[in-house]
């Protein structure tokens, strides 16, 4: 199988050469119809009878490009996709199959475990139940407009309509399925580029005062959980990195410090355990009385351990249930909600209690490379802009401090 080239309308266009084939012709109007599609009798423009031909065929594959360069190197993956046996004809498939079929195998290779669930959800259960029997060909920015709109204002299993959030997420899913389906030459042109996304309001962080963050920690003191509560208020860490620290080789109590290296995460109902994403471990050190509460966590497990004898489950976790096993990351969530509003102090979210470490830390003085490596962040500009509320208070302090050298030095003169 050959192809060539061609420009027409100032862009450049892919033929494929199928070979001679056998067809038939309206010997008036001259339209050729082929073995492989639905043949009528007659010619549609009522020109009368078809008559049997053997002809060469060619097909012009729906993109256009701006270069030749462009068209030749598709012209090139088109033909080995061809002589492999895995091309897909543009108008035989729909987006359902397409989703599932092609675009999510060729993903996953090439994405996190967690990565590839979140695709996989979206896609089965966002996506597919509103545009999956559509022709891929067919798709329209009015069909995905359709889509986005019924996440906004349908309610789900759990009775709650999708957060803006979630509906962008699917959003990004899907286009970059249909961005993928344009280099594939399956269609001309993306639908979901002019599609109406919805706008994600800026969550308003919400953080604790080292009040009422003692008040929890003391309130809670009894409980089983305390020592997690305490490890998140401590070091900053998400609730994934917490739930996914394991004793043998995450922990060093001697040298009173933390190993992160995984994150365990929820994605649906499912729960993924993995490395980070920049595959790098990265330490943070403890203080003495976070030290003493992972003591007391390990106790903890001896006592469930020995009670459960049989029924424990070995699993290395640090924060486990009675049996040994792995919190599941909702749960968790679910039981701080619970132990805030039975402590009595204002309502926060888990994740804000990693707001309140680095609120905290950089309002008490601790310099923002320091707060930035425990937080793991990618940079110290990222920690300022996250915690840029914190900033005046550390001018006030630059302030005060500069002021008094300049006093003590013209005392001094």
């Amino acid at each position: 199988m050959t192809g060539h080239t061609q420009k027409r309308s100032g862009y450049w266009r892919v033929v494929v050469e199928l070979g001679e084939e056998v067809g038939q012709r309206c010997p008036t109007c001259r339209r050729r119809f082929w073995a492989d599609e639905a043949k009528p009798r007659t010619c549609p423009a009522d020109h009368g009878e078809l008559e049997e031909i053997v002809a060469r065929r060619q097909e012009m594959l729906a993109g256009k490009f701006t270069t030749k360069k462009l068209a030749e190197k598709a012209l090139r993956h088109e033909l080995d996709e061809r002589d492999q046996g895995t091309h897909v004809k543009a108008d035989d498939v729909t987006v359902g199959r397409y989703l599932t079929d092609h675009w999510l195998p060729h993903v996953k290779p090439n994405v996190r475990g967690t990565t590839y669930l979140a695709y996989e959800l979206h896609v089965e259960k966002r996506i597919i139940p509103t545009i999956g029997g559509i022709p891929l060909q067919k798709l329209s920015t009015m069909d995905v407009d359709r889509l986005y709109s019924r996440l906004r204002n349908e309610k789900g299993a759990r009775g709650r309509v999708l957060s803006p959030a979630t509906v962008k997420a699917v959003h990004r899913v899907l286009h970059h399925a249909l961005a993928k389906a344009v280099d594939w030459n399956l269609i001309p042109r993306n639908p979901a580029d002019g599609a109406q996304t919805p706008r994600v309001p800026r969550h308003e962080m919400t953080t604790w005062d080292v009040k009422e963050l003692g008040a929890f920690l003391d309130f809670t003191a009894g409980d089983r959980l305390n020592p997690l509560w305490r490890v998140l208020a401590a070091t900053g860490l998400r609730r994934g990195e917490a739930l996914g620290l394991h004793w043998s080789d995450d922990v060093d109590l001697e040298s009173r410090n933390l190993t992160i290296r995984r994150s365990r995460k929820q994605v649906g109902y499912d729960v993924v355990e993995e490395n980070l994403k920049s595959d790098k471990p990265h330490g943070v050190p403890i203080d003495a009385g976070t030290v003493a509460a992972l003591r007391r966590q390990a106790e903890q497990q001896l006592t469930d351990q020995a009670q459960w004898q049989g029924g424990w489950q070995n699993s290395d976790h640090v924060f486990t249930r009675e049996d040994g096993a792995p919190w599941t990351p909702d749960r968790i969530t679910k039981l701080f909600d619970q132990a805030v509003k039975a402590a009595g102090v204002k309502r926060i979210r888990l994740h804000d209690v990693r707001h309140t470490h680095g609120t905290l830390g950089l309002a008490a003085g601790v310099h923002p490379k320091i707060m930035s490596e425990r937080l793991g962040h990618s940079s110290v500009a990222m920690t300022l802009d996250i915690y840029s509320h914190a900033i005046p208070t550390l001018q006030d302090s630059a302030a005060d401090l500069m002021g008094a050298m300049i006093d003590d030095a013209r005392a001094k003169a």
